[in-house]
């Protein structure tokens, strides 16, 4: 499993934990963690798409 899927199914899990939060600061701690786990998700498919991450040799 490439490393921003792993991320992606972090973030879809703060989600669906925040949705079912009954504190709010519980719930919006919960959505910043899904949304750092989404902006890593994307940092990674960025550095992979550009060959930044695995350089050529």
């Amino acid at each position: 499993m490439r490393q921003g899927t792993s991320f992606r199914l972090m973030a879809s899990d703060a989600a669906r934990q925040a949705k079912e939060a009954t504190d709010q600061a519980e719930a919006l701690r919960l959505l910043q963690m899904a949304h750092y786990w989404i902006s890593a998700a994307d940092n990674e498919d960025w550095l992979n798409a550009n060959s930044i991450h695995h350089p050529v040799r």
